[in-house]
């Protein structure tokens, strides 16, 4: 759907070619991926340019700083993790069971899991209320 001249973030990111060359939503269902959220990622910190490429994870430690006194309020996973655990993350996503974890708790546990993640430098908690509303939407939320 277009709004005015601009796509939608839906449609740039249905659109756009798995590994394999098939479009990411397939008859309009989205699967969760590493890869589908690295394109959301790209597609947040790309200030509006519609040729991203999926942001690779972090390659460095990341901290959280109290702004006032500078000390570590939260220290992620270390680099060397994030990619599995981001696995692990995606997984659980695609094969978690909507009857046994409610639909709103299943995308509120996807955000959190994501945000300890921290998988980027920049752009987590943007692309955590992404993931949220793809989980939601997935589980048939109209978002």
């Amino acid at each position: 759907m277009k709004v005015g001249n601009q796509e939608t973030l839906r449609d740039r990111v249905n659109a756009y070619p798995d590994r394999a060359g098939q479009p990411i939503a397939r008859k309009g269902a989205i699967t969760i991926t590493e890869q589908f959220i690295q394109l959301m990622h790209a597609l947040v910190m790309g200030a509006g340019n519609k040729r991203v490429k999926p942001t690779p994870s972090r390659t460095t430690q990341n901290v959280i700083r109290d702004a006032a006194t500078r000390g570590i309020v939260y220290m992620p996973p270390e680099a060397k993790d994030v990619q599995p655990s981001m696995k692990q993350l995606t997984e659980w996503i695609r094969i978690s069971d909507s009857n046994v974890v409610p639909y709103a708790i299943r995308a509120a546990i996807a955000h959190y899991q994501f945000a300890t993640i921290r998988p980027y430098l920049d752009g987590n908690g943007r692309t955590a209320r992404l993931l949220t509303n793809a989980v939601l939407h997935l589980d048939g939320y109209g978002l």
